[in-house]
């Protein structure tokens, strides 16, 4: 009796570890909510965890400025990423430009070159096909925000990329962003690169980019939440992008459970979806990207991304 209480109870632990796993979103803290402190030469800064920024080297090189923060002001949560491109001066003796950056991968700089550059990435487990984020802009200039992406395979071989620029200034708060990611290999990644910047080539002192609630999504990497099994078919949501509704067909003959939730996960709406069309009502949501999925016996069997307007 014992042995078997103990065996349920492992099942039972092993089943909910399976089911968490299922549900890491990528890129991990894409939403900017997770801090912690960081120390360099003894001094410290504000570290965004599961990425680097130009903080770590900054502190360590001693400049007049630093040029990567947290900020409150966010489009949903308590925190973003607040980027700005500064004209800084090295440990006194370099003065260069440099722009507010963040990447998943580690940056390195040259000092001789005054160059900076990213090694390697965040592991991932799933094949993405697009990201998508929001972000705010305020460019000195001709300058550009730019986002740029690289998935490696196991062997380090470059398998997928992807690129973005933002040319002109944001108004009215955060605007959404959709980057479709390109692959050129037929392996499966292991590694994502992501590298976010305040100026292009060239960039000008000033430069101020926004970032918020980064989503890697599409194929298995759909919402993020799925848990282990079949792939979820996806159902066509007219019109997309929506603004006070939107429709889509539920084949078959059942009527299935659904939700619909947000991109970090949080959901908005639960209902019951039912054979043939359905209609939903969005007046009461947010401007931004919500994902719909509906289940069978707790399996997603649909799902569908819609852009809400």
């Amino acid at each position: 009796m014992t042995m078997k209480r103990i065996s349920t109870l492992l099942a039972v632990v092993l089943t909910a570890a399976i089911a968490l796993q299922a549900q890491v979103q990528y890129p991990i803290n894409g939403g900017a909510e997770n801090w912690t402190t960081g120390t360099a030469l003894g001094l410290t800064y504000d570290s965004l965890i599961n990425w680097d920024t130009p903080q770590r080297l900054a502190v360590a090189l001693a400049p007049t400025d630093t040029v990567t923060f947290k900020t409150d002001i966010a489009h949903s949560g308590a925190l973003a990423v607040l980027m700005i491109t500064k004209l800084v001066n090295i440990g006194g003796i370099i003065t260069t430009e440099i722009p507010g950056s963040m990447s998943t991968g580690t940056f390195v700089v040259d000092l001789f070159t005054q160059e900076f550059g990213v090694e390697g990435g965040m592991n991932i487990d799933c094949k993405p096909d697009e990201m998508s984020g929001f972000y705010q802009y305020m460019p000195s200039g001709l300058d550009t925000g730019n986002i740029v992406l690289y998935m490696f395979d196991a062997s380090g071989d470059t398998i997928a990329d992807a690129s973005l620029e933002f040319p002109d200034a944001t108004t009215g708060g955060y605007t959404a962003f959709n980057m479709p990611i390109t692959y050129t290999g037929t392996t499966d990644p292991a590694v994502v690169q992501i590298l976010i910047t305040s100026s292009g080539v060239g960039g000008q002192d000033g430069s101020t980019l926004y970032m918020d609630e980064l989503v890697l999504s599409g194929n298995d990497c759909f919402t993020g939440l799925f848990t282990d099994g079949p792939r979820a078919e996806r159902i066509d949501l007219v019109p997309n992008p929506a603004v006070n509704s939107v429709r889509f067909e539920l084949p078959g003959t059942s009527a299935l459970p659904a939700i619909m939730t947000d991109l970090q996960g949080r959901t908005v709406q639960s209902f019951v979806a039912q054979p043939g069309l359905n209609t939903m009502d969005l007046s009461g949501l947010s401007t931004g990207f919500y994902l719909i999925q509906i289940s069978d016996n707790g399996v997603p069997v649909y799902a569908g991304k819609l852009e809400k307007h």
